[in-house]
Protein backbone atom coordinates (compact mmCIF):
# COMPACT_ATOMS: atom_id res chain seq x y z
CA UNK A 1 0.00 0.00 0.00
CA UNK A 2 1.62 3.61 -0.86
CA UNK A 3 1.16 6.46 1.30
CA UNK A 4 -1.31 7.99 -1.29
CA UNK A 5 -3.76 5.12 -0.75
CA UNK A 6 -3.16 5.12 2.73
CA UNK A 7 -4.03 8.74 2.99
CA UNK A 8 -6.99 8.37 0.52
CA UNK A 9 -8.43 5.75 2.58
CA UNK A 10 -8.15 7.45 5.89
CA UNK A 11 -8.75 10.95 5.27
CA UNK A 12 -12.49 11.20 5.30
CA UNK A 13 -12.28 9.68 9.27
CA UNK A 14 -9.47 11.94 10.15
CA UNK A 15 -11.09 14.65 9.23
CA UNK A 16 -14.22 14.12 10.57
CA UNK A 17 -12.11 12.85 14.16
CA UNK A 18 -9.75 16.16 14.18
CA UNK A 19 -13.23 18.22 13.37
CA UNK A 20 -14.65 16.30 16.22
CA UNK A 21 -11.87 17.20 18.60
CA UNK A 22 -11.16 20.91 17.43
CA UNK A 23 -14.33 22.49 16.55
CA UNK A 24 -12.89 24.20 13.66
CA UNK A 25 -12.75 22.74 10.50
CA UNK A 26 -9.60 24.91 9.53
CA UNK A 27 -7.88 23.44 12.62
CA UNK A 28 -8.78 19.86 12.11
CA UNK A 29 -7.29 20.05 8.31
CA UNK A 30 -4.25 21.54 9.43
CA UNK A 31 -3.46 18.20 12.55
CA UNK A 32 -4.76 15.74 9.83
CA UNK A 33 -2.23 17.66 7.79
CA UNK A 34 0.85 17.55 10.37
CA UNK A 35 -0.27 14.21 11.38
CA UNK A 36 -0.04 12.82 7.49
CA UNK A 37 3.61 14.64 7.18
CA UNK A 38 4.37 12.41 10.50
CA UNK A 39 3.48 9.30 9.32
CA UNK A 40 5.14 9.21 5.85
CA UNK A 41 8.43 10.17 8.12
CA UNK A 42 7.54 7.01 10.51
CA UNK A 43 7.29 4.85 6.57
CA UNK A 44 3.54 3.91 7.19
CA UNK A 45 3.82 3.14 3.75
CA UNK A 46 6.55 0.55 3.63
CA UNK A 47 4.16 -1.34 6.51
CA UNK A 48 3.22 -5.11 5.93
CA UNK A 49 -0.57 -4.34 5.78
CA UNK A 50 -2.87 -1.62 5.90
CA UNK A 51 -3.22 -1.60 9.92
CA UNK A 52 0.65 -0.97 10.45
CA UNK A 53 0.69 1.22 13.63
CA UNK A 54 2.31 4.36 14.13
CA UNK A 55 3.85 3.91 17.42
CA UNK A 56 7.69 3.50 17.50
CA UNK A 57 8.33 0.24 17.38
CA UNK A 58 11.07 -0.31 20.61
CA UNK A 59 11.65 -3.87 20.47
CA UNK A 60 8.39 -4.83 22.82
CA UNK A 61 9.38 -2.59 25.28
CA UNK A 62 7.24 0.18 26.64
CA UNK A 63 7.12 3.24 28.58
CA UNK A 64 6.35 2.27 32.70
CA UNK A 65 3.21 3.37 33.33
CA UNK A 66 2.45 6.12 35.53
CA UNK A 67 1.85 5.59 39.45
CA UNK A 68 -1.80 5.64 41.07
CA UNK A 69 -2.13 8.90 42.12
CA UNK A 70 -2.17 8.82 46.26
CA UNK A 71 -5.08 7.35 48.02
CA UNK A 72 -7.80 9.74 49.03
CA UNK A 73 -8.94 7.56 52.29
CA UNK A 74 -7.71 9.51 55.83
CA UNK A 75 -6.03 6.82 57.79
CA UNK A 76 -6.60 7.83 61.05
CA UNK A 77 -4.57 7.28 64.04
CA UNK A 78 -5.20 5.77 67.40
CA UNK A 79 -8.58 6.53 68.64
CA UNK A 80 -8.57 9.04 71.54
CA UNK A 81 -11.03 7.68 74.45
CA UNK A 82 -13.04 10.56 75.80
Amino acid sequence: MTFEEFAAVRLGALLCFAGVLTGDRALAEDVVQEALIRARALGVDRGPGPARSLRPQDGGQRRPRRPAPPSRTRTMGPASRS
